[in-house]
């Protein structure tokens, strides 16, 4: 049973320059799982974010899913700011629990359908897409809703549908090129961790997991620490998105592992003001579908 669709808004910026009408001309993306639905505008002339709605989305804690079509819908009627910007041209990067990854040279776009077929559930009436994560050599092919798809496209004049993975993916290698030591990277969302060991520009395992407590928090991270035989007391584990410090998994985080950080945001893009006030890491993966995925 799905839950009713709803939504309240977590965090909000919107930058002086935007509200004095001094941007010229700004690019929107939006990053959405079914739990949450981020949306930056970045003023292309200065390179900077100067708007930022951050929204959750009503879930049952006992696992019934939200009906993240109608939730989405929703928003994009009622916030002020998506609706002035109605029409005009987007990002839209979302998380899919039916995505896999598999080598470039063996990718064919025939095979998309039966590939995910083996190891993930793929929902009805979905559309099969890929895209290169190019530091790895790797193509990440996933399916999408279409009735998600169709909702973007009747908001937005042109918009560009990506997973939401590869930018993270990407970033991580790209700004990790030059690192020789493996390194683990855990973008953390609202009920899943999204898990990428790393050296250098190489990727070495990603994969995704939903997590309902701390306990299965730490239970998926060391899982994973544990089948790549990896030492927990020497693997730096860097961390990512929705995290803090006072909070039981990070808690656990530092029990387990001993070489535990907080990451920093994406280099190359510039913040408004108003992003001072939260961690450099909270929007790391959002901030990177501006620097590794447009």
């Amino acid at each position: 049973m799905a839950v009713k669709p709803g939504a309240f808004l977590k965090s909000q910026v919107t930058d002086e320059s935007y509200l004095q009408g001094m941007v010229n001309a700004m690019d929107l993306f939006l990053l959405a799982d079914d739990t949450q639905m981020q949306v930056i505008g970045v003023d292309t002339d200065r390179n900077k974010t100067v708007v930022l709605r951050d929204y959750h989305l009503a879930y049952d804690e006992d696992q019934e899913q939200v009906d993240t079509a109608a939730a989405l819908r929703e928003l994009l009627e009622s916030d002020e700011f998506l609706v002035s910007v109605k029409g005009r041209s987007a990002h839209f990067a979302l998380h899919t629990s039916a995505h896999s990854l598999v080598p470039e040279p063996l990718f064919s776009t025939d095979e998309i359908r039966s590939l995910l077929s083996l190891t993930c559930t793929i929902p009805p009436l979905s559309r099969y897409l890929s895209e290169s994560i190019k530091p790895a050599n790797a193509r990440l092919i996933y399916a999408i809703p279409a009735e998600i798809a169709q909702i973007m496209e009747q908001h937005f004049s042109d918009v560009a549908i990506r997973h939401a993975a590869s930018a993270f993916i990407s970033c991580r290698l790209l700004q990790e090129k030059h690192q020789q030591e493996q390194i683990l990277s855990v973008n953390v969302r609202r009920r899943h961790i999204d898990v990428l060991l790393s050296a250098g520009h190489e990727l070495v395992f990603f994969n995704s997991f939903r997590y309902r407590t701390p306990e299965d928090f730490i239970y998926y991270l060391l899982f994973s620490i544990e089948q790549l035989q990896l030492n927990p007391d020497t693997l730096p584990v860097v961390f990512y998105g929705e995290l803090e410090k006072i909070s039981a998994a990070w808690m656990l985080s530092r029990k387990y592992i001993r070489n535990v950080r907080f990451g920093e945001k994406p280099e190359g893009i510039t913040t408004s003001y108003g992003f001072d006030h939260f961690p450099a890491h909270q929007y790391h993966a959002l901030l990177s579908q501006v620097t590794c995925g447009s």
